[in-house]
């Protein structure tokens, strides 16, 4: 789930340093006996922490604790053993008056629905909302809303739906369908769908250029915005440049025309926004140390975003100084403007494996593996962000 509107970002970078001094933990979470599941979030404000923790009686609960002062201090307990034992995500809204637990109805399928329950900020049971592929909350002048975005094949029929909540009501207010092909081919309006953007509200088509009989011409192929609430498209933009659209095509086939998609590749650290945009990302750290297929990132709505990238130890700027690489998070500022630069915010040992990361405003919770790891050896730090969110 992703809240968006990213006008700037805010980026955490894990990467190899220099063996200098690490950031001041300033908490952690007290595993005690069983263990704490791998899904965990901060709440927007920084303020407060929602994880599940399984104990030893085989019960799943939903924690949340306060984080303000030195101490993590947990304020609700929630049992969710009814609903499900293995949460695939948590998530606090907006507002950070809700947290939403999801987990997938069928973890083992290539493609599973996932199921969403929200909880209000005393960890009581509020409402479960319409199953689906993707959940987000979607700002317009309006405010705040709930988008669910569900996909559903019936042999050669393909239908996607998408179903608009109110918030924080959690009331329906819509739900707007558009059924293709399996080849992707929408009958009314005619084009071929391409991909989905501003959180499944709208879809992007190709409708190819018509024959102009009088010149003897065939047209430029058109770019079609379909709003799904209108049921039509409301702008066609000319394709001038078919290779540069074909490549766009193929690269918002893996990834989500909605967010900011990071990349790291040759040493070079960039963003592709949603408008296909590709800006470069300067930075004073030597890059092609870390594995690209290591990067992660964590957009949301407060126009920011946090990305990740892990050091290769034997990357090839060690091996042609004849070292090995030790590990220490370097975490990094971007501000979008002319050009985009990284300044460093803090860093962190890596004295255990980083399983997992969240950050609020002023605070990252990094979960890490103990040193002799098993089943439940993971967990829950907090350090202090200076920069913010």
């Amino acid at each position: 789930m992703r809240l968006h509107s990213l006008v700037w970002l805010c980026a955490v970078v894990l990467i190899s340093g220099v063996a200098e001094a690490a950031a001041p933990q300033r908490a952690s979470v007290a595993v005690g006996t069983g263990y704490i599941d791998a899904h965990f979030a901060v709440a927007h404000d920084g303020k407060r922490l929602a994880y599940v923790h399984v104990g030893d009686d085989g019960k799943a609960r939903l924690l949340l604790a306060s984080l303000s002062g030195h101490r993590v201090r947990v304020t609700s307990k929630t049992d969710l053993t009814k609903w499900t034992m293995m949460p695939s995500a948590l998530d606090f809204s907006p507002d950070d008056r809700f947290v939403i637990v999801s987990w997938k109805d069928d973890p083992a399928a290539k493609v599973s629905r996932a199921e969403y329950v929200a909880f209000n900020r005393k960890g009581a049971f509020v409402k479960r909302l319409p199953s689906g592929l993707d959940f987000r909350f979607h700002r317009d002048k309006a405010g705040w809303r709930v988008v669910i975005y569900d996909r559903q094949a019936r042999g050669r029929k393909v239908t996607h739906r998408v179903t608009v909540l109110s918030y924080p009501g959690f009331a329906a207010k819509g739900q707007y369908r558009l059924a293709t092909d399996d080849a992707n081919r929408v009958t009314s309006p005619k084009m071929k769908f391409i991909y989905f953007i501003s959180d499944y509200l709208q879809a992007v088509g190709k409708i190819e250029g018509r024959y102009d009989k009088a010149r003897d011409i065939r047209l430029p192929d058109q770019m079609a915005f379909y709003d799904m609430a209108a049921r039509k498209v409301v702008r066609e933009r000319p394709i001038k440049d078919a290779i540069a659209w074909e490549k766009s095509r193929l690269f918002r086939k893996k990834h989500s025309a909605m967010d900011p998609v990071f990349l790291l590749d040759g040493g070079v650290l960039s963003v592709v926004m949603p408008d296909n945009r590709k800006l470069t990302i300067t930075s004073p750290l030597q890059l092609k140390r870390f594995r690209p297929d290591s990067l992660y990132d964590e957009t949301d709505g407060s126009r920011k975003a946090l990305i990740s990238l892990t050091v290769d130890p034997q990357n090839p700027v060690a091996l042609r100084q004849h070292r090995s690489d030790s590990e220490m998070f370097h975490l990094l500022a971007v501000r979008f403007g002319s050009r985009l630069s990284a300044r460093e915010v803090l860093r962190l040992r890596s004295e255990h494996m980083v399983l997992r990361w969240r950050h609020g405003r002023g605070v990252v919770v990094v979960m890490r593996l103990h040193k002799n790891w098993g089943l439940g050896a993971a967990g829950l730090w907090v350090y202090p962000l200076a920069t913010g969110r």
